[in-house]
């Protein structure tokens, strides 16, 4: 399974839910049922090391996640379409919009605490990508 990352994401919210880069106000529907259980599915493929953010920050994604969750699992949402749809259908496009406004500013990798901190180097921006590159060769060995 291939590794997924914050930017997939986001590539995928921006191809299959145009509306949310310019975060526009959107009912999504349950004609978009397969793209938003697609969408969820990325998200919880997400490793946990690369959702770096502030608290507000991961507040909103987990909410957004959530709404999207219990939207689906709504029956009124998906089969009766009565007078709280539009309520469901504007809640999943400020989701969508939020998810993406939390995911697209996270990196693709993560150096790992635990990885040399190459003390003897003293320019740090070298220092941080040499540390990089072990992470990310430590994790091609881990993975064959």
């Amino acid at each position: 399974m291939p590794r997924v990352v914050p930017s997939q994401i986001v590539e995928f919210i921006d191809d299959k839910f145009q509306f949310a880069r310019s975060r526009q106000q959107y009912n999504v529907d349950p004609q978009f049922k397969d793209r938003v259980t697609a969408l969820l599915r990325l998200v919880g493929e997400l490793p946990d090391e690369l959702l770096i953010m502030e608290r507000d920050a991961y507040n909103r994604f987990v909410l957004s996640v959530s709404t999207m969750e219990s939207t689906l699992d709504q029956g009124d949402w998906m089969i009766s379409r009565g007078p709280m749809a539009s309520f469901y259908d504007q809640g999943l496009g400020k989701a969508i919009c939020d998810l993406r406004e939390c995911l697209e500013p996270l990196p693709d990798e993560q150096t790992p605490a635990a990885t040399s901190g190459l003390p003897f180097i003293t320019d740090p921006q070298l220092q941080d990508s040499i540390r990089a590159d072990i992470a990310f060769a430590d994790q091609a060995f881990r993975r064959g």
